[in-house]
């Protein structure tokens, strides 16, 4: 882009300097155009990255809130289901004793009678004997 210019009587040629100035104004301009318009494309791509990182961010809130309220809903489920496990159990456990409590009571009853059968039978059979004695 150098260029030379003629020389004349008190100088460079006015006409050679002013065509050049005027020839490099236009090329900055061009040049400045085009950084302006290249400028402009990357505001527009910094507020469209700026709005999708406001939507993520508030995704990521929504995303977040929803997990706080699935880990409590879940903590609180398991802690209820636990209660109602425990007391099912200890319900459970306290009829087995009772049901353990009232056989204990029927195989006592069982034997009381059995052993009331037995000596009935022992004084039915010395009556026996003793007829037959007779």
């Amino acid at each position: 882009m150098e260029k030379e210019f003629k020389k004349v009587f008190f100088g460079y040629d006015i006409e050679e300097v002013d065509k050049k100035l005027l020839d490099l104004e236009q090329e900055y301009e061009k040049i400045y155009e085009d950084y302006q318009q290249e400028l402009t494309r990357l505001k527009n791509q910094k507020f469209d990255f700026e709005s999708e990182i406001a939507r993520l961010k508030s995704e990521m809130v929504e995303y977040n809130d929803f997990n706080e309220k699935l880990s409590s809903i879940l903590t609180d489920s398991y802690f209820k289901s636990s209660e109602v496990v425990f007391n099912t159990k200890a319900k459970l456990d306290e009829k087995i004793e009772e049901k353990n409590l009232e056989l204990d009571e029927l195989q006592s009853k069982n034997t009381e009678i059995k052993n009331s059968v037995n000596s009935l039978l022992s004084k039915l059979e010395n009556i026996v004997i003793e007829k037959k004695g007779m």
